[in-house]
């Protein structure tokens, strides 16, 4: 019982939620990478070859690339494989394109010999080369990448020095590959050079899709008190320094009656630091050991934004660092997370499809042949100059958007750590999924309950923000959002095709914590301006009630059932 204490304490820690989060979100963005990517491979005109192992990263050691060499022979040196496959095996065999399915279906003996023999020289060529002038290239880290793709006099380097060799020594060749092996040589190098020029296209075709995410996608995490702890604050340097998080950008705060001041961290260059790593960051003090902050800036660049007010959290803390960040933040859509959720690739892939919920309605095109559908014409006309001063009034807030706030469902990865952590994910799938559900339809009266709901920017600027954060009524800070969008007559949807994780209480003391947290927030709620406005003057009855019993009343049904 104590160890599973400690790992469920250890699992609650800072440091973890907040390296889960970051980390799924990194994979929700390689999947808009990998998304883009292959929507740009589509775009060109140019065959591609699908390996059956990935071809090397510009991080790659050398013996990344001998073992792509090695694994992917019969594609790489034999210039029929990829031909005969496609024309003669079904799909389950063109998968797996390697050793017993080219020697049984696809290439003679001779040629599964000749391509063996050519991997075999072209690695012993990689390797000399290597050996003798890794040291000669300004990046280390990326040298065996570099000898691979390089290029003299328009031929690569390492089709070239094959040819070389083999010229060197004839006899052996003949021995080896017969009285043709000048033909052999010829076709297998050929083949090669074809590879690797599709491999580089490739890997250029991936940086560009990766640097169109970087203008598209942003990551920024609020860290309000990393600026008084940045030599004692792990999460956020081992982040900074880590090249899977170089994408993420964080916003602090120093709070200062003088100089009242806002920071924006984010690496200098995420496209070219392949060098960065994070044990380079670690200074030995009197045998401990500490994050050098020191090097940490020569890789990161901070911004100085200037605020108005000299305090940062007047109000809740969430809520004001949550709208701190405002000033950083670009694009048309946020996505607001807590540290305790989780993003996954599969997600990501959905993401372009469910942006596409905030464009307007496209009305169809039709054509007047008939009298009953002329009336119907009429009808559209007539009920879309009464909405036209509402879609009017919203385009200011909205732009373009025809809803201000996209809801969807979570995925509670914590319900098997305790009892407690069942019981807690049952009520946030109840209250998270089944609720809001029955909220959006039938009574369209879903409101906003933060996390991981798609706000609109436009309207999150001309708001104040994505939360309100005013001190001791605001308690539950995300849902007045949705009070006032509600108010304003902004549209606030919901969707069951997206899904984020998120972690629940594992702990009773934390449990209840929680839900004394929500029957303080509920309360205050009662005595807001927004509610009273929506009862008096907004909703039906059928509305009031719904509204009562699944939003400001649910902590009463949790503890009931």
């Amino acid at each position: 019982f104590w160890c599973q204490a400690q790992v469920r304490w250890w699992a609650t820690l800072r440091g973890q939620t907040l390296g889960r989060t970051l980390f799924g979100l990194m994979e929700m963005r390689e999947a808009l990478v990998d998304t883009v990517f292959h929507e740009l491979k589509s775009c060109r005109d140019e065959s591609f070859l699908d390996l059956d192992y990935d071809a090397p990263t510009p991080r790659a050691r050398y013996d990344d690339v001998l073992a792509w060499l090695q694994r992917n022979r019969y594609q790489l040196f034999c210039p029929q494989a990829q031909l005969r496959a496609d024309n003669d095996l079904p799909d389950d065999d063109i998968a797996m394109l390697c050793d017993e399915v080219c020697l049984k279906r696809v290439v003679s003996k001779q040629e599964a010999l000749a391509a063996v023999f050519c991997a075999e020289l072209a690695s012993v060529c990689f390797l000399e080369y290597y050996s003798k002038n890794w040291q000669n290239y300004p990046n280390v880290v990326t040298a065996a990448y570099a000898m691979l793709t390089e290029q003299k006099g328009g031929r690569f380097l390492i089709p070239h020095l094959m040819h070389t060799k083999a010229a060197s020594d004839s006899i052996a060749m003949e021995e080896m590959l017969g009285y043709d092996w000048k033909h052999i040589i010829n076709g297998a190098v050929s083949c090669f050079e074809e590879r690797l020029s599709s491999m580089l296209l490739t890997a250029n075709l991936r940086l560009m899709a990766d640097q169109i995410v970087h203008d598209k996608f942003q990551v920024l995490v609020g860290a309000q008190v990393y600026e008084n702890q940045k030599a004692t604050y792990p999460e956020i340097n081992e982040a900074l320094s880590m090249w899977k998080m170089r994408s993420c950008q964080f916003m602090t705060a120093k709070d200062d009656k003088q100089r009242p001041v806002s920071f924006w961290l984010h690496r200098r260059d995420p496209f070219e630091s392949w060098d960065i790593h994070a044990y380079q960051f670690v200074a030995v003090k009197d045998g401990n050991f500490t994050f050098n902050s020191g090097k940490l800036e020569n890789y990161a660049k901070k911004i100085e934004l200037r605020r108005m007010w000299y305090r940062l959290k007047i109000g809740e803390g969430k809520a004001e660092n949550q709208n701190n960040m405002i000033n950083a933040l670009f694009g048309e859509i946020v996505n607001i997370l807590d540290m305790n959720q989780d993003a996954y690739y599969s997600e990501g892939l959905k993401v372009p499809l469910i942006l596409t919920l905030f464009s307007k309605r496209v009305n169809l095109v039709i054509n007047a042949t008939s009298k009953s559908t002329k009336n119907l014409i009429a009808a559209r006309d007539k009920k879309g100059e009464k909405r036209n001063a509402r879609d009017q009034r919203l385009e200011h807030i909205l732009g373009d958007d025809d809803a201000g706030i996209l809801g969807f469902r979570e995925h509670v990865f914590t319900y098997r750590h305790s009892v407690v952590g069942r019981y807690m994910a049952l009520a946030e799938q109840a209250f998270g999924t089944l609720v809001q559900r029955f909220l959006s339809s039938p009574h369209h009266i879903r409101m906003h309950y933060g996390h991981p709901d798609m706000t609109n920017a436009h309207m999150m600027r001309r708001t104040a923000g994505v939360s309100r954060g005013s001190l001791r009524v605001n308690v539950n800070e995300d849902i007045f959002l949705g009070y006032e969008m509600v108010l304003q007559g902004v549209d606030i949807i919901f969707t069951e095709w997206l899904f984020y994780g998120k972690g629940r209480d594992v702990e009773f003391n934390a449990a209840s914590v929680f839900l004394k947290k929500l029957a303080q927030g509920c309360v205050m709620q009662l005595a807001s301006r927004q509610v009273c406005d929506l009862y008096l003057t907004e909703l039906t009855c059928a509305q009031k009630f719904a509204l009562f019993y699944g939003t400001i009343n649910h902590f009463i049904i949790i503890w009931i059932s």
